[in-house]
């Protein structure tokens, strides 16, 4: 399978502090890839290092084939590789409906736009319920649902999903992991950071455990639970 995200020896930081050594992971078109480890070990500065929000140290990272290492966070978006950060970044006096047209001002034609909103209406029929409410009305489960559904209207063929369970109830929890196994079924590219490891196995193809700044084990899910290195990361046994 070939590669949709490719990283290879990637280093990145804040200032003269580097936090990112060595990354090395890479994960196959249409497959969603759990990126775990506990808080503060470099899951998010790796996103938002792919995204181009961080200059890259050293490495590489190859998107779809082509290397995407040093541009500008506009040309990497074009690309298709779309970051959802932590909390939703949602125009809260806009409609849900034009918050989602918003991330679509980069299409040229109106059907192109009119087809896009069908698949996220599709894949996500509560935000159609609800695309006339203003989105400050919406519950936190359904804001972040608006959020991904932005992503998808950008033209997302690689959607980064930092922590997308954060901060929500139980329940609320399981509808947004539904969503992202409609994604997957779907045939969307997703890389999701989740700190809950069995919440991301239950989702994912491939799982790469982090720890300090590198990614310490990468396979199938089942093996990484069955296996020493969660224990270890998250308890140091």
């Amino acid at each position: 399978m070939t590669p949709i995200l490719e990283i290879a020896g990637l280093g990145a930081g804040y200032g003269s502090v580097p936090i990112l050594h060595g990354i090395n992971l890479s994960f196959g078109a249409g497959q969603v890839c759990g990126l775990v480890g506990p808080n503060g070990h470099g899951k998010t500065t790796l996103l938002r290092t792919i995204s181009g929000l961080l200059p890259t140290t050293r490495g590489q990272t190859t998107f779809d084939g082509e290397s995407i290492t040093g541009l500008p966070v506009h040309e990497i978006v074009g690309r298709g590789v779309i970051h959802v950060p932590q909390g939703d970044m949602l125009f809260g006096e806009m409609s849900v409906l034009d918050n989602l047209l918003v991330a679509g001002t980069r299409l040229a034609a109106t059907s192109e736009v009119e087809d896009r909103l069908a698949v996220v209406f599709d894949l996500l029929p509560r935000l159609k319920e609800r695309r006339f409410q203003s989105a400050f009305t919406l519950s936190g489960g359904e804001r972040r649902m608006v959020a991904i559904g932005r992503g998808l209207m950008a033209g997302g063929r690689l959607l980064m999903l930092d922590e997308p369970s954060l901060g929500l109830a139980p329940a609320v929890i399981d509808e947004i992991y539904d969503v992202i196994s409609k994604l997957s079924h779907a045939g969307q590219s997703v890389l999701v950071v989740e700190e809950n490891v069995t919440r991301a196995a239950e989702v994912s193809d491939v799982v790469a455990l982090m720890d300090h700044g590198q990614i310490v084990q990468v396979g199938a899910p089942e093996t990484l639970l069955s296996g020493l290195s969660i224990d270890a990361t998250y308890f140091g046994g």
